[in-house]
């Protein structure tokens, strides 16, 4: 029995299928999606011939022959059949996306899989323990950074399609050894994945060893605004996410003019928000000064605590879901919490506990990371109040990540 898919890197991942024809891969994306026109070939623009961007990328210099030779075919027979191939040039940066996507797999996969490495490291293959290694020396403020630049990223490949329908490159750079010990992604795909492109790759030719060569179709988004419901690229509305997030209703008290016990909001809270994939977060309150003024008319979930100030206090609800983005982090807080619904691992510098619903946590300032294991969301209440660093003979704990 299944429980469920484990996330390696909740940014970069994505579900592939194979299909014997076109049409099979359009039907299973139609299921995942509940987008039918991936089906209907009505709802394609058949008054204009399809504009085919061709991007030989940096690497075609290292591109085998065979490659090469598909690459020649598909676009005379795309051009034969009344499409509009037109060369699409390199962003300028394009090569960096090798890298930062090495880096953004790489700790996500250390931090997803910690369990793993904390537990089981020595069943564990070298190499998948070498990548442990370089994602541990990414700290969390440069994957923060990262996943900024991957972002931009997306967009600047958003305007390589104002011109283009879909985007033709080569899926790699030749054949893969025989005797090859394990996997490498391509670096063609690996900027690609990246730049968060949706894939098909698709047989051309075959060469003497009988091996299909292959060419990657690369898309971006459609013509015409998707219907309602329908899965698409790129972050999610915060209606969206209310939708399928926690609902909190918020009741706050207070006094009228006379001094009389009343209810000043009993609502439902509106503010919920995602910073990071499979992560939502509200703040149901915050005081901006401790002790705290509760004469104060302020409306304590407007403020902006993205960092918390010095005497501040903030009562925020989260909600981790199964492969939640890594973050590993310090406040300058002390954190009461409690665990309203689901399972989660906590893993602090090494050290995992996991941790079920009711149970109660007392962070003091500790760098921690939450992990979601499970296939069900983790539902935890925070009350951060502010404190001093942790100051220790050799150095200052401050706030990280």
């Amino acid at each position: 029995m299944s429980a469920g898919v484990k996330s390696l890197s909740p940014t970069l991942d994505v579900i592939g299928g194979f299909g014997r024809s076109v049409p099979d891969a359009a039907l299973l994306g139609a299921v995942l999606t509940g987008d039918t026109r991936l089906m209907d070939a009505t709802a394609q623009d058949i008054d204009n011939p399809p504009r085919i961007g061709l991007f030989a990328t940096p690497n075609w210099g290292d591109v085998d022959a065979d490659i090469q030779t598909a690459w020649m075919y598909a676009e005379q027979t795309l051009s034969k059949a009344g499409a509009s191939c037109t060369i699409v040039p390199s962003p300028t940066g394009f090569e960096s996306l090798v890298q930062l996507q090495k880096e953004i797999c790489s700790y996500e996969m250390a931090h997803s899989l910690s369990h793993e490495r904390l537990r089981h490291r020595a069943q564990i293959s070298a190499a998948l323990n070498g990548l442990f290694d370089e994602g541990m020396k990414v700290d969390g403020i440069s994957h923060a950074q990262n996943l900024m630049l991957t972002q931009e990223w997306r967009q600047k490949i958003q305007q390589m399609f104002v011109d283009h329908d879909v985007i033709l490159t080569p899926s790699t750079l030749g054949e893969a050894p025989f005797r090859a010990r394990r996997y490498r992604r391509p670096p063609v795909l690996q900027k690609l994945d990246a730049a968060g492109l949706a894939l098909c790759a698709h047989p051309v030719c075959q060469r003497t060893s009988r091996l299909a060569r292959r060419l990657t179709v690369g898309g971006c988004s459609w013509r015409r605004p998707p219907p309602a419901g329908c899965c698409t690229l790129g972050a999610p509305t915060v209606n969206a996410i209310r939708k399928k997030t926690m609902k909190i209703r918020r009741v706050v008290t207070g006094h009228d003019s006379k001094g009389k016990a009343v209810v000043v909001h009993d609502e439902m809270c509106s503010n919920i928000i995602s910073r990071r994939p499979q992560h939502h977060s509200c703040v149901v309150w915050s005081t901006g000064q401790f002790p705290v003024d509760n004469q104060d008319p302020a409306n304590g979930n407007t403020r902006d605590v993205s960092v918390l100030q010095k005497q501040d206090t903030v009562f925020r609800i989260v909600q981790y879901d199964p492969g939640v983005a890594p973050r590993n982090h310090r406040t300058e807080t002390i954190d009461y919490a409690i665990v309203m619904s689901g399972s989660i691992d906590m893993d602090l510098d090494g050290t995992t506990v996991h941790l079920n619903q009711g149970d109660v946590i007392v962070q003091r300032g500790t760098i921690h990371n939450w992990i979601n294991h499970g296939n069900v969301p983790c539902v935890i209440a925070f009350i951060l109040i502010a404190a001093n660093p942790i100051d220790l003979d050799h150095q200052t704990l401050q706030a990280h990540g």
